[in-house]
């Protein structure tokens, strides 16, 4: 089973995405955690995450921040994929937000076509043959 964390500080968006994953692939165990700070606690108390969905505009610390302290911890995180989640779009937030580090970007509202693309680019494809 594969593990990936949804921080983001909307219940409703943590929810959504979370349904989303958990309707596409029977192989993934979704945690949800509604701040930075949650997140950087979650990670250095528990290992294995495949991919971390990152909100970009949270209270306190936003995405850019955590990613920041994230990286810092990178023994936990180096074989983790982080995706931008957000409702910045344009092509310059696009590029800020790899060029800070993240792997790549989901926009909210949510494409499931985009989402299935990048669960397969990162977490492989699921068998037909698996229960």
């Amino acid at each position: 089973m594969q593990k990936v964390i949804i921080c983001d500080d909307s219940d409703l968006c943590r929810r959504v995405l979370r349904l989303n994953i958990e309707s596409m692939r029977r192989d993934v165990a979704c945690v949800e955690v509604s701040s930075g700070d949650a997140l950087l606690t979650r990670i250095q108390k528990e290992d294995g995450f495949s991919l971390i969905f990152l909100d970009l505009r949270m209270p306190e610390k936003d995405g850019f921040a955590t990613l920041k302290e994230l990286q810092a911890i990178e023994s936990k995180t180096q074989c983790t994929k982080i995706i931008a989640y957000s409702v910045l779009a344009s092509e310059a937030d696009r590029g800020r937000a790899l060029e800070a580090g993240f792997d790549a970007i989901l926009t909210k509202p949510l494409s499931r076509s985009e989402l299935s693309t990048l669960l397969t680019r990162y977490l492989g494809r699921v068998s037909v043959s698996d229960p």
